[in-house]
């Protein structure tokens, strides 16, 4: 009977730190955009305040990871047409020469930075982590894991809420 007891404490132990290793990698954690230690590819330090004055998407990956890859072309074909008035800015923890080979090997035309921080430190355990900003600079919607840009009506949806 004691041995049964010890089954479930074990089993209710294990369920437990799956569920928050699951919760804590599949929501993206409040951005502090002013706290952020962000630098462009020539090493310089980014100025979040150039941000303002246009609907921005920061997605948050790396070089390695399917679907940031998978994200950013689905960016790129839609970038020149649907998406025209959508700044993309990726932001990667990787050291800053594999980003900006990454940047060049695929010909994208979007912002790219280095975070000082590695992501673990900001609180973002799965990529892609992405954040929509209205023209204030202002969050306005957060995701872990791809929006869906290729369903128009999703992208339309996710434009018009970087209006406010």
């Amino acid at each position: 009977m004691n041995r049964n007891w010890l089954y479930v404490v074990l089993f209710l132990i294990l369920a437990f730190t799956a569920f928050y290793f699951y919760h804590r990698g599949s929501s993206a954690p409040s951005l502090q955009l002013q706290n952020l230690a962000l630098k462009d590819l020539n090493n310089n330090a980014f100025d979040q305040n150039s941000l303002k004055g246009k609907k921005t998407l920061l997605c948050f990956g790396a070089s390695w990871c399917g679907e940031c890859r998978k994200e950013l072309q689905d960016l790129m074909k839609l970038h020149n047409n649907e998406l025209k008035e959508l700044q993309i800015v990726v932001i990667s923890d990787e050291p800053l020469e594999k980003i900006m080979a990454y940047k060049e090997k695929h010909n994208y035309p979007f912002v790219f930075l280095r975070s000082e921080a590695s992501f673990s430190e900001l609180g973002i355990y799965s990529v892609p982590t992405n954040y929509l900003l209205n023209k204030a600079a202002k969050v306005v919607k957060e995701k872990t894991g791809n929006f869906n840009w290729e369903d128009a009506s999703n992208r339309e949806h996710l434009l018009t809420l970087m209006d406010n």
